[in-house]
């Protein structure tokens, strides 16, 4: 039997999540809006529901970047990644439960998702494309046409670090300049957070780095929008919304799709890439192969074949 909306209500008020508030204030009115409309058709306990959502939307926004839109948080893409990197040390019938509670509501938030009707296999629904050519060259005009020298320094800072390292918007947040390493080898990014690692920027996208670099300064000093002060908040999504406008919509998520397919295409070693992207599930590559060209058949003989040299 479903509690009455007077004992949800009071739940929602007065849960508090087990994560520091300075990561929960952000997100409440998101989860509480998203509880509040899927618990009374779910079976779930409330009490574990809101729980479970707020540990999810915290790591979709906090970890992953993705803005506060309920067609990606609770895309089924993001609700996996979310369960893959929060399984550690839990039982299997628990991770299965936590995603099939995240699933369901889901099924409520976007009734008209025909991606989320079709749950077997999980990885049903079409993932954010990469960038074409054409379109890259549009981020990088974009880019160049930014009305003043610190906007066209941060939106080229997103652009080389999304596309040259397929950071993560919490992590291009956290990039400091000494964060920057520049040697006789190109150039390598050290990222912070939950998913720490080293970089190798790609080479199409090494040569600005040590301009970006000079422009900002000190050691200490954000590489990306170094004079915003750092609330939690998606820095770049507030760039984009109140930057000149173009034709191709800038994301730092569809960058790092990019980024990750071009090494994919380029036969990068998959252990290496997954190390570089902060990526611990090989499953969680598989949306990516959708997007590589087929080999032709001489090629792909070569490749099974490998003739020693």
């Amino acid at each position: 039997m479903h509690e009455s909306a007077e004992t949800l209500e009071r739940k929602l008020v007065d849960f508090r999540p087990q994560f520091p508030m300075e990561d929960w204030e952000p997100i409440r009115t998101f989860v509480v809006d998203a509880v509040r409309e899927s618990a009374p058709l779910l079976p779930y306990p409330p009490r574990a529901l809101v729980s479970n959502c707020a540990a999810h939307v915290r790591w979709a926004w906090r970890d992953a970047g993705h803005p506060l839109d309920r067609k990606i948080v609770f895309n089924v893409f993001v609700i996996e990644e979310s369960i893959e990197s929060r399984k550690a040390g839990l039982a299997s019938g628990t991770v299965g439960n936590l995603r099939a509670e995240l699933i369901a509501m889901a099924r409520i938030l976007l009734p008209n998702d025909l991606a989320l009707v079709r749950l077997t296999p999980l990885y049903k629904s079409t993932p954010i494309a990469p960038y074409s050519e054409a379109e890259i060259a549009n981020l990088c005009s974009w880019a160049r046409g930014q009305n003043t020298t610190r906007r066209r320094h941060d939106a080229a800072v997103m652009v080389y670090a999304g596309l040259g390292a397929g950071l993560k918007d919490a992590e291009l947040r956290e990039l400091r300049v000494q964060d920057v390493v520049i040697d006789e080898e190109g150039v390598m990014l050290f990222v912070r957070g939950p998913h720490e690692r080293v970089v190798p920027v790609l080479h199409r996208w090494e040569d600005r780095f040590a301009e970006f670099v000079d422009y900002v300064g000190g050691p200490d000093r954000y590489l990306f929008r170094p004079n915003v002060r750092r609330t939690g908040q998606l820095v770049s999504g507030s760039f984009v919304a109140y930057s000149t406008r173009t034709a191709v919509q800038p994301t730092l998520q569809r960058m790092r799709v990019t980024w990750i397919v071009h090494h994919l295409a380029s036969q990068t070693p998959l252990p290496g890439l997954m190390l570089a992207a902060g990526i611990t599930s090989l499953e969680s590559m598989r949306r990516y192969m959708r997007y590589l060209p087929n080999p032709a058949a001489e090629e792909f003989r070569r490749h099974l074949r490998k003739v020693p040299t």
